[in-house]
């Protein structure tokens, strides 16, 4: 998926936005997903597509868990919310791969907007 990102954005100007909202403990395609794990946190924008996935990632591991959710039953022994979840899945690869093969960078600035 990242060599795909990068082929569309690859030398054209391009602007980033995700809204993080009813986020779920599993993919959204999955039958079995439960209700929303964290509060709705916003609206981010970026023109760097790393950037923007990895402040999204660091929100949602900062924000208080929805005492309702599945995940108000797990601990917390990683330090973020994806890996207590997903276990065997590294999200943190990604991450890597993108910045590695120059997609963009995992730095970001964040400015709130109210």
């Amino acid at each position: 998926m990242i060599e795909y990102a990068k082929a569309v954005v690859d030398g054209r100007p391009s602007f980033h936005v995700t809204v993080v909202n009813q986020v779920s403990p599993y993919c959204d395609c999955h039958g079995e997903n439960d209700a929303a794990v964290v509060p709705d946190i916003g609206i981010f924008a970026s023109f760097d597509p790393v950037a923007i996935d990895k402040a999204c990632i660091d929100a949602v591991n900062g924000a208080p868990v929805i005492k309702t959710s599945i995940i108000s039953e797990r601990e917390r022994t990683t330090g973020d919310w994806f890996t207590d979840i997903h276990p065997s899945t590294d999200w943190r690869g990604q991450i890597r791969h993108a910045t590695g093969i120059g997609l963009g960078n995992e730095s970001y600035e964040l400015i709130t907007v109210s």
